[in-house]
């Protein structure tokens, strides 16, 4: 019996490297062990228990070399998965950043002809093409700064959600907003009202594509037969400001206000319609700005998007 905690220990020191090799020299241990049991059970009970304690340590000692290979060999599945998770997480940067690039230089070149109409430079326009020409330069301009902050952000540089903290005007955020969106305001005779709204801390660039989605999204899923209405009102509370964008449209079912924030995924009430990004953009922009946005579950009729943003308390200087 001496010999056997000798054996015992042996066990214990191969545990700790596991291997395949490790544990089938636990099992034939316990299976020594188990030919000793046989064997002590003449000796008496005290000879018994003893090689019935060893038999059980190199049982155990078996399943933990047994568990520690499998954990060994899952963390090299992991492993391996973490590391095709990167490179397509590469891949699809470099890809997003080719596309960026080469939406670029168009994108400047229309905004660039918007501007010189505008401006009169190819003879005077009427007063109504002379302000959709601007509205246009503006909304280019738009389009422009956020292919430039895609690229930014797929290089590894400083995104717009990112960007230095800057006191901003949503009054004057929500008119840009609203006069991008002016062709699709009109044709469909839509009234968008606007409320006083408090300032806010930030990234301009980010507030302007929260509230795009927002308003277009009120524009879009409309009761067939009537004219979109939408409503944005906001104050400012103790907590920080709260922020109301209201349609009387579909609306969205109760089951669903949670999963439409999702990537991909439309409202029942949606009928096709959309890319299912809208609102996943939204809650992505409201959240790196440390702010949440839910939908409103008290309202019977249309839907209410509601965001929360912090108190725009320690802002640098304007933004306009």
């Amino acid at each position: 019996m001496a010999t056997r905690p000798h054996t015992l220990h042996l066990a214990a020191q191969r545990i700790r490297r596991p291997g395949a090799a490790s544990w089938a020299l636990a099992l034939l241990e316990a299976v020594a062990l188990s030919v000793a049991l046989i064997a002590a059970s003449r000796a008496g009970e005290r000879a018994v228990l003893l090689s019935a304690v060893l038999f059980l340590h190199a049982w155990l000692a078996l399943a933990a070399a047994v568990i520690l290979q499998r954990m060994r060999s899952m963390r090299r599945v992991l492993r391996d998965e973490m590391a095709r998770l990167l490179s397509d997480y590469a891949a699809l940067r470099r890809q997003t950043a080719a596309v960026a690039h080469d939406m670029r230089a168009p994108l400047v070149t229309v905004n660039s002809y918007l501007e010189l109409l505008a401006a009169g430079e190819f003879g005077p326009l009427p007063a109504a093409a002379k302000a959709a020409a601007e509205r246009a330069t503006r909304a280019s301009t738009r389009s422009r700064m956020l292919v430039d902050a895609t690229l930014a952000a797929s290089l590894g540089e400083r995104s717009e959600a990112r960007a230095p903290a800057v006191l901003v005007d949503l009054n004057s955020v929500l008119r840009d907003v609203i006069l991008s969106l002016g062709a699709d305001i009109t044709r469909s005779h839509a009234l968008v009202s606007v409320g006083s709204l408090p300032p806010v801390r930030g990234s301009e660039a980010a507030y302007y594509r929260i509230f795009e989605n927002l308003v277009q999204n009120g524009l879009r899923y409309t009761k067939s037969g009537t004219a979109p209405r939408v409503q944005i009102v906001g104050s400012e509370r103790a907590y920080g400001v709260d922020i109301a964008v209201r349609d009387e449209g579909r609306g969205i079912r109760e089951d669903e206000r949670e999963r439409v924030f999702l990537e991909r995924v439309r409202g029942s009430n949606a009928a096709g319609q959309g890319s299912g990004l809208g609102l996943a953009t939204v809650r992505d922009l409201v959240t790196s700005l440390g702010g949440s946005v839910w939908i409103d579950p008290d309202l019977a009729d249309g839907t209410c998007v509601r965001v929360r943003f912090p108190l725009a308390i320690g802002a640098s200087t304007p933004a306009r």
